[in-house]
């Protein structure tokens, strides 16, 4: 994938993850504003990288949108050259 267009898709998932979204790739790996679903226990605000798939799993929160945002599409990359 070009730089160019890695960084459009980058942007373009980063506004939705902003808006308040959550984005969900082939059902294994996600990426969420984690208050919207717990709002009493997290304090601030923290996105979570989730991933269920056997070979690379993970979860982990980061105050950071666009850190959170990497993460999910490395994991999303590894998952697309797995399949």
């Amino acid at each position: 994938m070009s730089d160019a267009k890695y960084r459009q898709r980058f942007e373009k998932y980063l506004s939705i993850i902003l808006d308040g979204n959550s984005i969900d790739f082939r059902n294994k790996v996600s990426i969420c504003l984690i208050n919207d679903y717990y709002e009493r226990k997290v304090v601030g605000r923290y996105y979570q990288v989730h991933c269920d798939d056997s070979r690379f799993q993970f979860s982990q929160l980061y105050k950071s949108p666009r850190r959170a945002l990497e993460k999910f599409l490395e994991i999303r990359n590894k998952l697309r050259k797995r399949s």
